[in-house]
């Protein structure tokens, strides 16, 4: 099992001599730790709190070379150097293909980079992974605590949200559902629309209808419907009106009235 140890933080602006200060990081103030990972799932298998600049355990590269240990250092250059100190690999080298701006290029890169590549973000996965469940909020903790002491249901976080997410969807629909006809208003301003004579019944050829506008305003004036009738309508919209002005005002004003 490979395993990857890098830097992560844990968002904390309380009161600590240890608390740090880093700008690459989403939560920039907070508690550093050392995390150990596997670099396959990206589970934190162990970690160390950063307390300071104390060092206990001198792990500097002439401390390596007195151990007599198995030493790689190697430097490559990409877009930027990248160095790499490792008691595992040899100094060989392995043919891979990466995409370029012309195209599918093969290239030869040292094994150590290659694995130092491919497990060098599962810290960042860790991370990620936490950040699914924002416990920093703390009316989302708080909400889920008392759902359980209400419901007695014994749920895990993801359930909870899943089901919250579900009551604002449905939720959301219903007022979809009430704000359709603001989009009937939308479309009566907005959309094109053209005056046309009122098609003739079985009983009369040149038929006419109230006028919607001087019926509305009308109603709000005097309370009562004033009986104009055109012989002009909106085919779209479904209401006769007098051509032009009224035609004009109920298709360019969202208060026609």
């Amino acid at each position: 099992m490979n395993l990857t140890i890098d830097e992560a933080m844990c968002p904390f602006r309380g009161r600590t001599s240890f608390r740090v200060y880093m700008k690459n990081k989403p939560n920039k103030y907070g508690i550093k730790l050392y995390a150990l990972c596997n670099s396959s799932t990206g589970c934190m298998l162990n970690c160390d709190v950063y307390t300071g600049s104390a060092r206990s355990v001198d792990n500097s590269i002439q401390d390596l070379v007195k151990r007599k240990l198995h030493l790689l250092a190697v430097k490559w250059k990409s877009k930027r150097d990248v160095f790499c100190l490792s008691t595992k690999h040899k100094s060989n080298s392995t043919s891979i293909q990466v995409r370029t701006k012309g195209g599918i290029a093969e290239i030869v890169k040292p094994t150590v980079i290659i694995d130092y590549n491919k497990n060098k973000a599962r810290v960042d996965r860790a991370d990620q992974c936490s950040s699914y469940y924002p416990f920093a909020r703390k009316t989302l903790k708080w909400c889920f605590i008392l759902y359980k002491e209400n419901t007695r249901k014994n749920v895990s976080l993801v359930d909870f949200i899943h089901r919250v997410e579900k009551k604002l969807a449905e939720k959301g629909g219903n007022i979809f559902q009430q704000q359709a006809a603001s989009s009937s208003q939308i479309e009566r301003t907005f959309a094109r629309h053209f005056p046309e004579k009122v098609p003739p019944t079985a009983n009369k050829v040149n038929t006419t209808r109230y006028c919607k506008v001087c019926s509305d305003r009308g109603k709000k004036e005097t309370g009562k419907c004033i009986r104009k009738e055109s012989g002009w309508w909106c085919k779209d919209c479904g209401f006769d009106l007098c051509d032009p002005q009224c035609f004009q005002d109920f298709h360019t004003k969202a208060n026609y009235i």
